[in-house]
């Protein structure tokens, strides 16, 4: 809840209109009514960053954050200092690892990078192209996946790094400045951050990549929308993905890093454990990286099919915390009817409008 974020923050509504006094928030299917300060500090909130003076603002603020409207906003780390250490897994991509520290290189605010080579087959590629970017190289003999590479990266970052960015060599960042704001909110004290990742189209080559690479762009499990959102196990998103994911070393090295047993859903179960030990986490939509697609029609099952395997184990391993169904009935029917799915949905969306309208007052209703 909002009452756990640092004072330092400043906040902004997102994603709502103020209609007299009532704040209509269209994704939350809701309308919050205000009293007349409240609206007028929802006005502010809408119009730029404002700071929680109050207990008032704390709870009107609070009520926002629940139905994931509200924006967090914190200063810009100072240049100069080293602030975070990046920790860069990386196999058998030495493409992909030399696109990513050239774009990490343009951040002056960035201590030190650590690149961790997970038993590539030609190790000596990935030590050329992160010499050549000042990163430290650390190699791996054995494939020890991705979790133990972040574990490792951690252990030997700066000690005066206060904050870890994890970020995984396939990332494109086509504004690498963005991860500034995630820096920096972590850096006023919240648990962790992490920004929208979509699925990128470029280099698709052949009918069947492309329509891969189509279908990711739209409907990647990384992406997990536009708007900005408050993490703290009440609602969606319940995780955040360690593709880019910036975390308080406290916080990390309180929870016991990444748990190394786990192949897939290494980041589930951090972000799960984070929220259960009382961190608050943020999504910011409106900063956005692109990972490769994958290259065909193998590796993307294969990519799906483990990720929802490792949604059983780890619903056992945290019960009451995680939701492993993430389909509604309507997914469901389209795998068996896409027609009646069709129907069905375009009912639902005119009754929860009508019910929408039916809590509004008529001139709210009417305004719509």
């Amino acid at each position: 809840m909002i009452e756990k974020l640092p004072k330092s923050l400043r906040v902004s509504i997102v994603g709502a209109d103020l209609l007299g006094n009532y704040l209509v928030i269209p994704s939350a299917n809701a309308a919050l009514r205000l009293t007349e300060r409240g609206a007028v500090r929802c006005a502010e909130a809408l119009a730029g960053k404002v700071e929680i003076r109050s207990r008032s603002d704390l709870a009107l603020f609070e009520r926002i954050a629940g139905h994931r409207a509200l924006g967090l906003h914190a200063p810009r780390p100072r240049a100069g200092l080293a602030l975070a250490t990046a920790i860069v897994p990386v196999r058998n991509n030495a493409l992909g690892l030399g696109r990513l520290l050239g774009s990490l290189d343009e951040l002056d605010f960035l201590g030190e990078i650590v690149v961790v080579d997970d038993c590539s087959h030609r190790p000596n590629e990935i030590a050329a192209v992160a010499a050549k970017h000042s990163a430290t190289y650390l190699h791996l003999q054995r494939n020890l996946g991705p979790a133990a590479a972040r574990n490792v990266g951690a252990a030997s970052a700066a000690l005066d790094a206060e904050v870890l960015l994890f970020i995984d060599a396939d990332l494109d960042l086509p504004d690498p400045s963005c991860i500034a704001e995630l820096l920096s909110t972590c850096y006023a004290g919240v648990g962790f951050a992490a920004p929208k990742v979509s699925s990128s189209r470029a280099g698709a080559r052949g009918v069947l990549a492309r329509a891969l690479a189509r279908y990711d762009s739209c409907h990647s499990p990384l992406d997990m929308g536009n708007a900005p959102k408050i993490v703290d196990g009440t609602g969606t998103p319940w995780y955040l993905p360690s593709a880019l994911l910036v975390m308080r070393r406290d916080l990390f090295e309180r929870l016991g890093g990444f748990d190394e047993s786990l192949r897939y859903g290494e980041d589930v179960d951090l972000i799960t454990r984070a929220v259960a030990a009382g961190a608050i986490g943020y999504y910011l939509g409106s900063c956005s990286a692109t990972h490769d697609a994958r290259a065909g029609l193998k590796s993307f099952c294969a990519q799906r099919f483990f990720y929802g395997a490792s949604a059983g184990p780890l619903a056992q391993r945290h019960r009451g915390r995680i939701t492993h169904l993430l389909g509604d009935e309507v997914t469901l029917m389209a795998l068996l009817q896409p027609v009646l799915a069709l129907a069905l949905r375009a009912t639902m969306l005119t009754y929860r409008q009508r019910a929408f309208e039916e809590r509004l007052p008529a001139d709210i209703a009417a305004s719509l």
